[in-house]
């Protein structure tokens, strides 16, 4: 049975489809590395996030004084 996302693209003169390739190592740690660079990446913005709110707390807290 062909799906919707198995059906050939066309690209003007070429027809292709594309099927995901099966796993290999090689591609496991590529997919490692990409998933340490995001959490490290999403963990950087987290602590920022987190330490300009701790600014505006302390700002907040000294306008009152």
């Amino acid at each position: 049975m062909i799906l919707a996302q198995d059906a050939p693209e066309r690209v003007g003169k070429f027809t292709f489809t594309v099927w995901p390739a099966e796993p290999t190592p090689e591609s496991q740690e590529r997919w490692n590395e990409r998933i340490d660079a995001l959490a490290d990446l999403l963990l950087e913005l987290w602590e920022q996030e987190q330490e300009q709110l701790q600014r505006e707390q302390l700002a907040t807290i000294a306008a009152r004084n």
